[in-house]
């Protein structure tokens, strides 16, 4: 009897998602079709059309729209602007705002747009962002830092959180007069890290004399248990593994659940709760051997798209991993996070476009809200597009049962003394 309950609830679930998908493929359907509406008046507006749109227009409209255009022409030669702005989003966007406001808008002044307008676009650019730290609690999130010195010869910290989904410039920090040592980067961090501890914060940026510290510590720093747990998951790795296993990686893993998974109860289908370590390494077992899903001849030919770069780790466990959903979220979170900062040093080009060398009297405090509005924007702006081009967003994938607080802490020592074992204690 309880096997007909289950596959009768299996049924109603499938239903469900079909029902959800067909939604949302209308959703993306009529989304393409209002596009391709706005693209075409778009064409009668630029004369790529048959017919332009002023053929519809009355003679004072189209001298006013022939003043306005005028006016935007002598606005971009006037300010030296790159003609390739007129068709970016946020200008666009601008324009239609005015055109919806009639004719008795008057802008804003200089101290409106550098003061409370400039805090109003930050607060809705923390309100598109929630769709992008709703996936760090499930993928994890890493700490990136990296450190430069600005126009005026004041050394800036530019921290960023980063995933899969992109790289969310946090924080810019005056680091004038303070010695960069371990202690006062984990100082520095600290705040960041308290306060996205909920979202699984698993690593942090690099440091200054990393190259040094890599050169020592080869072996050491490879040999970390993270890394480990990255190389059994791999599913490229998977089939070399069962012709010749690896005991000590093996021995590792199981140290590694036992540390940050030990004691933890995961509720089961039938109300009983089993321990996490279990059903990691039940699910180790079955990833090794090529049992259940992992075994299929979808999950074996999709694994070589993996190693040929057009298949994405994350998308292989999600597809093949359902069977054991805590360890393809382990394997989600692990495969997902960036190794570099690079996204803080490519984060440096909207600082050099904000803070210019005639542009040289910015506050600490005004640069980095600049930065954060551009930046982020075009984070929430790409968000905003992937989701509208999937029929079916990864969102709908139930997510797995991970401990709260999970977290993967540094185990090796450095010879700097109190400032590492702080920086140790707080990363």
């Amino acid at each position: 009897m309880r096997r007909r309950e289950v596959r009768k609830c299996e049924e109603v679930g499938k239903e469900e998602q079909a029902a959800v998908r067909a939604f949302q493929t209308a959703k993306v359907l009529a989304r393409e079709e209002a596009h391709r509406a706005e693209e075409s008046v778009l064409d009668a507006v630029s004369g790529r059309g048959k017919r332009k749109i002023t053929d519809y227009l009355s003679d004072d409209a189209q001298a006013a729209k022939a003043a306005a255009d005028e006016a935007i022409c002598l606005l971009f030669a006037g300010l030296r602007l790159p003609e390739r702005h007129a068709d970016h989003p946020l200008w666009r966007n601008a324009v239609r705002s005015i055109a919806r406001a009639g004719a008795s808008y008057v802008p804003p002044k200089r101290d409106y747009v550098g003061g409370a307008g400039l805090q109003l676009c930050r607060k809705r650019i923390d309100e598109g962002l929630t769709g992008v730290m709703s996936s760090w609690k499930r993928h994890g999130v890493t700490i990136a830092s990296d450190m430069m010195t600005d126009k005026c010869g004041r050394p800036q910290a530019n921290v960023m959180l980063v995933n899969d989904t992109g790289a969310v410039f946090v924080e810019s920090i005056d680091c004038k007069m303070e010695k960069k040592t371990g202690g006062y980067i984990a100082r520095l961090l600290r705040p960041i890290l308290q306060k996205e501890e909920g979202g699984g914060v698993l690593s942090a940026g690099d440091k200054k004399g990393v190259n040094e510290i890599v050169k020592r510590r080869w072996d050491e720093s490879m040999a970390c248990p993270l890394h480990v747990v990255g190389r059994i998951l791999n599913p490229v790795n998977q089939e070399e593994r069962i012709f010749g296993p690896d005991t000590e990686c093996t021995n590792v893993f199981k140290a590694f659940i036992a540390r940050h998974y030990g004691g933890v109860m995961i509720p089961q289908r039938d109300g009983l709760p089993k321990r996490a370590t279990l059903l990691l390494q039940e699910g180790l077992a079955a990833f090794l051997k090529l049992r259940g899903s992992f075994g299929t001849a979808e999950a074996i030919s999709d694994r070589k798209l993996v190693k040929e770069g057009s298949y994405s780790m994350e998308a292989w466990w999600e597809w093949h991993g359902t069977d054991h959903p805590l360890l393809m979220a382990l394997a989600c979170r692990v495969l997902t996070q960036p190794v570099s900062a690079s996204s803080c040093e490519r984060n440096w080009a909207v600082w050099d476009t904000v803070h210019t060398a005639r542009r040289n009297r910015l506050g600490s405090e005004k640069c980095k809200d600049l930065v954060y509005v551009a930046h982020n924007w075009k984070v929430v702006h790409n968000w905003h597009m992937a989701d509208e081009g999937a029929g079916v967003v990864s969102g709908n994938i139930p997510d797995a049962p991970v401990p709260a607080g999970y977290r993967v802490d540094r185990e090796e020592e450095d010879e700097e003394g109190e400032d590492e074992e702080l920086l140790d204690e707080y990363l």
